[in-house]
């Protein structure tokens, strides 16, 4: 009876190292993966200090790998206006990367299919702060809805995630 135990024992921590080594592997390279695409292609994310989800964005950015310059503004208004980012899409942030403007709580996979894809397009936006996007606090309830937007107007849908 003692070698069943053994036998059992063995099996269950032969598969759970098999596991861990898998899962290991895996996320690390998709991590490398999207670090490659951001190798390069530092973002400029122009804030204001006194918002706390634009802190939160930057560290979020950083921890995707993404190499982040932060510029502090009084509003980003000029910005903003600089882009030509449609009234109704603006945030409380705004990143410059690859040569696209990304608005918004946008996640790093969003950002990682504009750089990879290179459409012809101005940038990409999520208006509103949506709960639970990177950045903000809460349950993300609804897909987060990002727009593709050139010559201050709205493309269409880039991406629903």
């Amino acid at each position: 009876m003692k070698w069943l135990w053994a036998i059992v024992t063995l099996v269950v921590l032969v598969g759970a190292g098999l596991f861990f080594a898998f899962s290991f592997s895996n996320s690390t390279a998709q991590a490398t993966a999207t670090q490659s695409v951001f190798a390069g292609n530092p973002a400029e994310v122009y804030y204001s200090q006194s918002c706390g989800c634009c802190g939160n964005y930057i560290g979020y950015l950083r921890d995707s790998g993404v190499p982040v310059k932060p510029v502090q503004v009084q509003t980003t208004d000029q910005i903003n206006n600089e882009l030509n980012i449609p009234s109704n899409l603006r945030t409380c942030h705004t990143t410059k990367i690859g040569g696209y403007f990304i608005e918004g709580h946008i996640p790093a996979e969003a950002i990682k299919k504009l750089l990879e894809e290179k459409p012809k397009i101005d940038g990409i936006a999520l208006p509103g702060m949506p709960s639970g996007s990177p950045g903000m606090p809460g349950y993300k309830s609804q897909p987060l809805e990002i727009y593709s937007v050139s010559d201050g107007q709205v493309q269409g849908l880039f991406m629903r995630l």
